[in-house]
Formats: structure tokens, C-alpha cells, sequence
């Protein structure tokens, strides 16, 4: 057996280790505590990430949804508009055309009347010429040019028509 100094010598060593030891062990169970706590935080912290990025990415999805909405609506009301426009411009086009064809007519009997009025003095006056005097040729000058006259009446009357409608999709 060894002395008992020597076990007393080294059982205070061994109950210095066991005392180390046990120093160790609470402050590993500290560090531990503390990372664990930290890796929870971390977690919670992110789970509120993904959840608050799941939200955002919905409102996201939303306003566009909402935005795109717009535009189309927008752009129906733009169409619409530009057609009543069309309709407002064709329908004054079409009043102007009909008050020059009616004016036009109106000229053109004006015109008649003062050329059988012309033929009428024309007759009286110097056996059908125009001014009483120089052959028939001026008489049938003036006729020549009342019928390419009433030729270009004839083709202005037909030409006077409505416009068609064209397609107004932008």
C-alpha cells in the first residue's frame, strides 16, 4: 500500500480534476443553453422571414393583378372613347357632305335657270348666239358645257356617300 500522504496528495488532485471538471461541464452546458437559445431565435426569426415574404409576394401578386385590371379597363374606356369620337367626326363629315351636295344643288339650279334664262334673251336677241351676234358656235359652246357640267354634277352626286366604318382595334 502507499503512504497515506500520497493518497491524500493524490486524492486532492483527483478532486482538483473532478472540481475542473465539473467547471467545464457547467460552462459547456452554459455555451450550450446560449446556442440553443440563439438557433431558436434564429428559427423564429426565419420563420417570421418566410412568412412575411409569403405575404408580400401575395400583395405583390395583387397589386399586379389589380394594376393589369386597370389597364385593361383604361384601355376599353380609351377605345370607346376614340369610337364615339369617330362616330361624332364621321357623323359631321356626313352633314358637311350633305350640306355641300344640297348647296350644290342649289348652284346647280341657279345655274339651269340662269342658262335657260341666258337661252331664253340669247334667242330673242340674235337667233341663238349668246350676245346677239357671231354664229352658232357660241350656242353650242354654252350647251357643250352644260352637259360636261351636269356630267360633272351627275358624278359629284354619285360620289357623295357615306364612309365606311373601319376597324378601330389599337
Amino acid at each position: 500500500l502507499p503512504p497515506a500522504r500520497e493518497l491524500m496528495d493524490r486524492l486532492k488532485v483527483l478532486q482538483k480534476d473532478a472540481e475542473s471538471a465539473k467547471s467545464e461541464r457547467q460552462a459547456m452546458e452554459h455555451e450550450y443553453e446560449r446556442a440553443s437559445w440563439q438557433l431558436q431565435e434564429a428559427q423564429s426569426e426565419l420563420a417570421t422571414l418566410s412568412s412575411t415574404t409569403r405575404y408580400l409576394k401575395t400583395q405583390l401578386r395583387d397589386s399586379q393583378d389589380v394594376m393589369a385590371q386597370a389597364i385593361k379597363a383604361e384601355r376599353r374606356k380609351s377605345r370607346e372613347q376614340l369610337d364615339r369620337m369617330k362616330e361624332a367626326m364621321l357623323h359631321v363629315l356626313q352633314k358637311e357632305r350633305e350640306t355641300l351636295r344640297i348647296k350644290f344643288m342649289e348652284q346647280n339650279a341657279e345655274v339651269q335657270a340662269l342658262l335657260k334664262n341666258d337661252g331664253n334673251h340669247a334667242g330673242a336677241a340674235g337667233a341663238g348666239t349668246v350676245g346677239g351676234g357671231g354664229g352658232g358656235s357660241s350656242s353650242s359652246s354654252i350647251n357643250n358645257d352644260n352637259n360636261s357640267w351636269k356630267e360633272d354634277q351627275r358624278m359629284a352626286s354619285t360620289s357623295v356617300t357615306t364612309p365606311s366604318t373601319t376597324n378601330t382595334n389599337f
